[in-house]
């Protein structure tokens, strides 16, 4: 609704709410499963202590990121909330709102660069047992023999 106001464009809501909420939850719960997916590696072996610490420092700030801009979503979607406010006020709050999410945007997308960037690096130093051939056969009785 805000950013609307700051690009002069007539947004058109759903009157399908159970549509609008579907989507919010189905926003939300994907983020949190990423989230969730690069929490695994919370206790990887890493090849240095520096790494490890940039890992948990980018993982935190991707998840706490995460829920904010999922917030901010969540409190732009309201419209009723600004139903009070002058034309300037909302142009203000628009203004700014755009500006922190656009601050929040890159530290985000630096995170996750952060932690694809790590993982890449970590192949450097792979464990011992990484290049031992696995017996295949053993496992599926019915191919070996």
């Amino acid at each position: 609704m805000l950013l609307s106001i700051l690009f002069n464009r007539k947004v058109r809501r759903s009157n399908n709410s159970a549509r609008s909420v579907t989507i919010f939850i189905a926003g939300g719960v994907s983020g949190v499963m990423v989230a969730a997916m690069h929490a695994l590696g919370w206790n990887f072996a890493f090849p240095s202590h520096a790494e490890r610490i940039v890992w948990h420092t980018a993982f935190v700030g991707k998840a706490c990121l995460s829920l904010t801009m999922w917030s901010l979503w969540y409190l732009d979607a309201q419209p009723s909330e600004y139903n009070g406010l002058s034309g300037k006020a909302l142009y203000f709050l628009s203004v700014n709102l755009m500006k922190i999410i656009g601050f929040l945007g890159t530290i985000y997308v630096f995170a996750r660069l952060t932690v694809i960037t790590l993982t890449m690096l970590s192949l450097r130093s792979l464990p011992q047992g990484v290049y031992d051939t696995v017996g295949w056969t053993k496992f599926i009785p019915h191919v070996g023999m």
